[in-house]
């Protein structure tokens, strides 16, 4: 089953802001400050942009210059959804993206149906970076639609974002580093297996025999953006510069083990 996250900007205009609030009034479901925080911080190393989570907000509408999440009660979604044309039910968006009225910035309302979950944050942040459109492919942050945990922030959302920026970008893209998600999801980038330019995505499966697990969720052919982080030799998997939000690794090795990919050794 796909979940829908359509996310248009209601007016297009410029956003200036750096910083990322929450809202916490109405939330559905637990960990939004988390997956917010991942997020900015995701964006901001991918693309060079300075975005940070400045924290919460009691704002209804938006900070100023910043960019504010919040989760709508059911009234106030159909109205959204009257006035920029998108379906209010548990099938429609789980996010939508409007600029605000005064003062700059972007408001991102998440639906009242769903719990939060990291790809529409991630989703309905990019709007708020770059204002609006989407990407046709199926595994990246800024894709038209997608299964609940299928992405992280790829290059191709880099360059997406990048094309048409809302906000200053001080820093140089970060193609190259591998990711690792609030809830232990790994993404690699840019890896050759077998001869093949691949990028993968590791779902987390807890630990299992003692070892921590993943799955692979997909791993799809990609263009190279140059990097030589990673290696990959007769089933063992060697990823340099691998970040996540409260640590990072100057290395990871993993194994192929059982179908599955196991966590052998790590370097601070």
């Amino acid at each position: 089953m796909k979940y829908l996250i359509f996310a248009l900007s209601l007016v297009c205009g410029p956003a200036f802001a750096r910083s990322v609030y929450w809202n916490p009034v109405n939330s559905v479901g637990t960990d939004h400050e988390a997956l917010i925080q991942f997020a900015a911080e995701s964006w901001a190393e991918r693309t060079g942009m300075a975005v940070t989570y400045a924290g919460q907000t009691s704002a209804v509408e938006c900070v100023p210059n910043a960019i504010t999440f919040r989760t709508a009660v059911v009234a106030e979604w159909n109205l959204a959804a009257a006035a920029a044309g998108f379906d209010p039910s548990p099938a429609g968006p789980h996010g939508w993206t409007f600029t605000c009225p005064h003062g700059g910035g972007y408001t991102l309302l998440l639906s009242p149906h769903h719990p939060v979950s990291r790809i529409t944050i991630l989703h309905e942040l990019g709007h708020g970076l770059r204002g609006f459109g989407h990407l046709s492919f199926t595994s990246g942050a800024l894709m038209l639609s997608s299964p609940p945990v299928s992405a992280l922030v790829t290059a191709a959302d880099v360059d997406y974002v990048l094309g048409s920026p809302d906000w200053p970008t001080p820093n140089a893209p970060s193609y190259c580093h591998n990711e690792l998600a609030p809830d232990n999801d790994l993404m690699i980038p840019e890896i050759v297996i077998n001869g093949s330019r691949m990028r993968v995505l590791l779902e987390y499966a807890g630990i299992v025999d003692g070892y921590h697990t993943w799955d692979v969720s997909y791993s799809v052919a990609t263009t190279s953006k140059g990097c030589g982080n990673n290696t990959a030799n007769s089933g063992t998997f060697t990823l340099t510069d691998v970040r996540g939000l409260n640590i990072s690794y100057s290395s990871v090795t993993l194994q192929s083990y059982g179908g599955r990919i196991r966590l052998t050794g790590y370097t601070l």
